[in-house]
């Protein structure tokens, strides 16, 4: 069969059962392409992911992907294999129980696929239950004996579902066994199981609990790439200024400023020296190439002089308390000024807004300007709409019965039996460049929003935006916060109160643009999803679905309809179905709030009163919302 590469990773990972057309088959293990490169920024995002499933009671089946990337085979799929499951069958005409071990023994015994009864011979289909547990577990159903102490003569009342069916001896329609289809307890070599629980659950095979692929997707930089950058001894000014947009920062020039010909060392400077008096001297060069050399030589003086003045911007504005090896770590920065600076065709609100002018377009021109006068108003800014935003989609695992942490146990997918692979864990990828939009929540208005409600003190004079900027960025400390481990905390036990409910605001403002968007948008919410990029209080959303080409509904939506889809954000924060229900709770459910497959954060730490304002559970008082007027007030005497 052939099939996308992204359904493989959905539908067709190793122990998915399914069923196309014929015959329930389960996948065994697949194979994958030989990449060449290294997916630091996937095993890292990987690592967060399985940590949240890391329990003392039963570890985690992983080893740690950052320190142990020899164990872990990465690649896209080239091949599936998959067989027979289950091999507990019953004739289509007598209906007659059939039991086979393995799909070799029924090929080696029954290789027609027919009844055992010669005067009968229907063909055999299989009974559509298993038996499935949290660890991970699958197994067939038990195949019982009648009272000869065989398998002959036995058949299934089968009344579609499990708890109700049962076997039963066909000569004297004596019910076999007294719990129906039975239960069963695990073999005991598969991962021990959650909590004392030991029984096994009987599904049928087309429920959806049978199998939970799970996937996590990461933007697509090559960090090996970075770590070159990294040794300019300005690396973190370079970084910071360009976040923080500081007045010199150029973004055409974003990538020549990591060049390390301009973080000069005595060696280079005496290296340049001797080039530049060998070229003096030089008679015989063609005079374009002379010319050439002469060029470089002042478009780097240039660049060096533009990275200078980066660094004396931002080390005035940060009075130099940040290190380099502070941004180093900091991947959510790094990959955020990737997206906005080097990604192609990328633009940002304001220059389609400049491109509309200067090509006689004003009604377009003016549609983007009330778009963005809206998005002051909701508190975002850096509008960027991408048709190739690079994301990578991996597969990294699976559970069964249940999908969520402390429910269930995430198993890696079995190894390729290639002697050179048996022993590493299969992480299938899908690399696409898709539409996305990303956007980033104001600074001063987050400080105001902190400040009214009693959780940051106020600054002590004015600042800018680019100020409260690196003020947020020094004092939330989201660059050394997991984003994952910071979505499932609680308030009263958060060191950082600030940065938690700065990151889960952010995740909400993402949720709500996404629910407002399907309307506008022409996609569901279940094609949209979301990427946080925490310590820049940013965030993209994408077409998740993983095409090898795209529609443009997206990129469509931001040109000519992006202020009606940010006025439906606002409508669609202010009001739930469930109301007053939902927002006296947590402010936050399936109908308003929750995604159903796209949120790798499992829709935890959500609340639209973040936004509106009102009883806030968590804290247990009232607070103002990042929307309200109080903080629109206090942010502009700030």
């Amino acid at each position: 069969m052939n099939r996308g590469k992204a359904q493989v990773l959905f539908k067709y990972t190793p122990g998915a059962v399914f069923q196309d057309q014929g015959p329930w088959c389960i996948v065994t293990h697949f194979e994958l392409s030989n990449e060449k490169r290294s997916y630091t920024g996937l095993l890292m995002a990987l690592e967060n992911y399985i940590n949240q499933w890391h329990k003392p009671d039963h570890g985690t089946l992983f080893p740690n992907p950052t320190e142990r990337p020899d164990k872990f085979d990465i690649g896209t799929v080239t091949k599936v294999h998959y067989e027979l499951f289950p091999l507990v069958m019953r004739c289509s005409r007598c209906g007659e129980m059939h039991w086979y071990n393995t799909p070799r023994n029924l090929r080696e015994h029954n290789p027609e696929g027919r009844c055992r009864n010669k005067s009968c011979g229907g063909n055999l289909t299989q009974y559509p239950y298993a038996y499935v547990h949290e660890n991970g577990d699958i197994q067939p159903l038990i195949a019982p004996k009648s009272p000869n102490d065989d398998y002959s003569k036995l058949f299934m009342k089968d009344t579609g579902r499990f708890l109700s069916s049962y076997w039963y001896y066909g000569p004297t329609k004596t019910t076999i066994g007294k719990n129906g289809l039975g239960v069963r307890t695990t073999r005991g070599e598969s991962p021990q199981s959650i909590g004392s629980h030991k029984i096994m659950r009987g599904v049928r095979l087309d429920q959806g609990e049978v199998y939970f692929c799970h996937n996590i997707s990461v933007v697509d930089i090559d960090l090996e790439a970075i770590k070159l950058r990294e040794e300019h001894e300005h690396f973190g000014a370079l970084q910071l200024g360009a976040f923080l947009k500081v007045p010199s920062f150029e973004s055409a020039k974003y990538g020549d400023m990591f060049s390390i010909s301009d973080s000069k060392t005595d060696d280079k400077r005496a290296a340049e020296d001797q080039l530049s008096k060998a070229l003096s001297k030089v008679q015989d060069l063609p005079p374009e190439l002379l010319l050439a050399l002469q060029n470089y030589k002042q478009v780097h003086s240039v660049e060096n002089n533009a990275a200078k003045r980066v660094v004396e911007e931002v080390n005035q504005i940060t009075g130099g308390w940040f290190s380099n090896d502070l941004v180093k770590q900091d991947k959510a920065l790094i990959e955020m000024n990737y997206c906005q600076y080097e990604v192609p065709r990328a633009k940002s609100l304001d220059h389609l807004i400049s491109e509309a002018g200067s090509t006689n377009q004003f009604v377009v021109q003016n549609q983007l300007v009330e778009a963005r006068n809206i998005a002051h108003e909701l508190g975002l800014k850096d509008l960027i709409v991408h048709e190739e935003f690079p994301v990578i989609l991996a597969a990294i695992g699976y559970t069964r019965a249940k999908k969520n942490p402390g429910e269930a146990i995430l198993r890696p997918f079995p190894a390729n039996p290639a002697a050179s692979l048996k022993h590493k864990i299969p992480i299938p990828i899908a690399k696409n460049k898709n539409e996305a939009v990303m956007f980033s929540l104001e600074a001063k208005r987050i400080l105001a929003w902190l400040y009214v409600n009693d959780i940051f003190s106020k600054p002590d004079s004015k600042v800018s935006e680019i100020e409260a900027s690196a003020y947020l960025y020094r004092y939330l400390q989201l660059y050394s916060e997991d984003a994952y481990s910071l979505a499932d905390q609680d308030i009263s036990d958060a060191t950082n109160v600030a940065g938690l409910l700065v990151f889960q605001l952010l995740h909400t403002m993402t949720h709500m643009l996404i629910q407002a968007g399907k309307k506008h948008i022409g996609l569901d919410t279940d094609s949209l999803s979301e990427y946080i990029f925490p310590s820049t209080c940013s965030a993209a959303i994408y077409v998740a679905k993983h095409h090898e080409f795209s529609l443009g509904a997206l990129v469509a939506t931001f040109r000519h309809d992006l202020s009606r889809w940010l006025k439906a954000t606002r409508e669609v924060t202010s009001s739930c179905l469930y109301d007053p229900v939902c927002s006296s709770g947590s402010g936050a459910c399936h109908a308003c709030t929750y995604l159903k497959f796209a949120c790798k954060h499992f829709n935890r730490g959500l609340s639209r009163i973040l936004l509106t304002g009102g009883h806030f559970k968590p804290v247990d008082r009232n607070i103002y919302g990042y929307l309200s007027a109080e903080v629109n007030r206090v942010k502009e005497s700030i």
